[in-house]
């Protein structure tokens, strides 16, 4: 039983863990030449929140503010890698 795990701060922890799955799964899903680099920069990301009590609270907030403009600009790269693509099958 972990008394401690109903705490908000344990809380956040484990949704962390949801939400870097889900970016996981995202990036194997549609990982390209042209955003690997992007995909490293997210994925690694969730390195950066540590600590406890307000140190981890601020971390956790970088972290979701990092998170969502690379998550915007891999999806960006993505979406133009595959509109080139689909440009180069056209032309062929």
């Amino acid at each position: 039983l972990d008394v401690f795990g109903y705490t908000a701060e344990r809380k956040a922890e484990r949704a962390l863990i949801a939400t870097y799955q889900s970016d996981l799964n995202l990036v194997c899903d549609r990982l390209t030449a042209q955003t690997a680099q992007d995909a490293i920069s997210l994925l690694s990301l969730v390195n950066e929140v540590r600590g406890f009590g307000p140190v981890k609270e601020k971390a956790m907030e970088t972290y979701h503010a990092e998170r969502d403009a690379l998550l915007a600009k891999f999806n960006t790269a993505n979406t133009a890698g595959e509109q080139a693509s689909h440009a180069v099958a056209a032309n062929h």
